[in-house]
Formats: C-alpha cells, sequence, structure tokens
C-alpha cells in the first residue's frame, strides 16, 4: 500500500514526520508479505511488530504471550490496548506499533495467516 493509502486508514499518521510515515509505510508492508516459521501454534497466533527509529525500521512478528508478558510488564502501555490484545478475532491480524520510549499504536488490520508446506509453494 502506498503512504495515502495508509492515511486514509489511520488519519493520525497525517501529524507524523516524513521519516517516520515512511518507516510505517516499509514496516507495514514488509508484515504484509512476511513468511515466518516456528511451532505451528506459536506462528499461527503471532502479533506483528513495528519499531520506529532513528536508525529505521524493524518488523517481524512475535508469539502472542511475548507481547502480552512485555506489554503486562510495562507501567505506561495502554490499559485498552493490552485488553485487545488479549483478544485474538478471527480474520484480524494485530500489530503492535513501537516509537520512542512513549509512542505505542495497535491496529488490526484484516488479515490472516496462512500455513504453508514449503516456501515457494503455491499456497505461499
Amino acid at each position: 500500500m502506498t503512504e495515502e493509502q495508509y492515511i486514509a486508514k489511520v488519519p493520525v499518521l497525517a501529524t507524523w514526520s516524513p521519516e517516520a510515515r515512511a518507516q510505517f509505510v516499509e514496516g507495514m508492508n514488509e508484515l504484509n508479505g512476511m513468511a515466518i516459521s516456528g511451532p505451528a501454534g506459536e506462528v499461527m497466533d503471532a502479533v506483528g511488530v513495528l519499531v520506529l527509529g532513528p536508525a529505521g525500521h524493524v518488523a517481524h512478528y512475535v508469539p502472542r504471550p511475548v507481547v502480552l508478558a512485555a506489554a503486562e510488564s510495562e507501567p505506561e502501555f495502554p490499559p485498552e490496548a493490552l485488553a485487545t490484545l488479549h483478544k485474538a478475532p478471527p480474520g484480524v491480524l494485530q500489530v503492535l506499533i513501537i516509537g520512542g520510549r512513549t509512542m505505542r499504536m495497535l491496529l488490526e488490520i484484516p488479515g490472516q495467516m496462512h500455513r504453508v508446506t514449503a516456501l515457494g509453494s503455491e499456497e505461499n
């Protein structure tokens, strides 16, 4: 997706710096097409984590229990976002955006993870 398409869906992005918006777009697009591996139960119940920073972005998927433990141990983590993280709605991918010490945003986007038997298979 383009920056304009993301802004249409998440209007607050328009207030971000151009660098932060560019990192967000690159990271979200990277998460969208990322192949992940690991135990089936963990992989299929993972949260996308996108960290924005001065050196660029880092995007990866993290098992939900790991994200929940980190969020619960952070005193300033928004309680409404924590409550939402406890739920894994069907047909929705959750992405936690982290920037600096205080910026936390949880996005829910339509989508789902698909299990494939081998990289490069028709299902992938």
